[in-house]
């Protein structure tokens, strides 16, 4: 096998938007010198089956194609996001006929959060109240003190806001949507 000599300006460059890709710079490999090559990145992959330091990389760079996730997908990486950014167990639970659970965050001290996923095809979508009210009633059911609705919808309801205001003044009870900076 013969070490390849890389020159100080080699380079590569990668198009954030849309993935092309180039190099510029030389290398020895073996006798002949190497150039660099343009080209587009194509994932070998469906979206679906990308592991999530990938899925991150590439929802990064086209976020829209969050809403290319199935469902199920959806609430494993929710769950891998949720586990990297809180340092915490999860337990996943998610799939159909989930009883409205998909997960819960489980701390150190083995306090739990209920965690539901709600993941809409439609970007413009708006999570109603009854989505709310389902959640509150799960935590209410299982006895779980905390919630955590997580939804690609565009926003909450202000039925859907006044609903989840109500029901943190008995349970710690939080929106998380991926289009909206508002919650309650």
């Amino acid at each position: 096998m013969v070490d390849a000599k890389y020159n100080i300006n080699d380079q590569v460059f990668v198009c954030g938007a849309c993935g092309y890709w180039g190099g510029r710079g030389t290398r020895d490999e073996g006798g002949y010198l190497a150039r660099g090559a343009v080209g587009r990145y194509r994932p070998l992959l469906p979206l679906t089956d990308q592991e999530t330091d990938y899925l991150v990389t590439h929802l990064t760079r086209k976020p829209r194609d969050v809403l290319k996730l199935s469902a199920t997908r959806a609430e494993k990486f929710t769950m891998d996001l949720l586990r990297d950014y809180l340092q915490c167990e999860v337990e996943y639970v998610g799939g159909t006929r989930d009883g409205g659970v998909d997960g819960y965050l489980v701390s150190s001290d083995n306090h739990r959060t209920l965690v539901q996923v709600k993941w809409r095809q439609d970007e413009n979508c708006v999570e109603s109240v009854l989505t709310v009210r389902t959640v509150a009633g799960t935590l209410l059911a299982r006895g779980v003190p905390e919630g955590l609705l997580v939804s690609t919808a565009s926003h909450f309801s202000t039925e859907a806001r006044k609903v989840g205001i109500l029901v943190d003044r008995d349970r710690s009870f939080r929106f998380v949507v991926t289009g909206d900076s508002g919650g309650a």
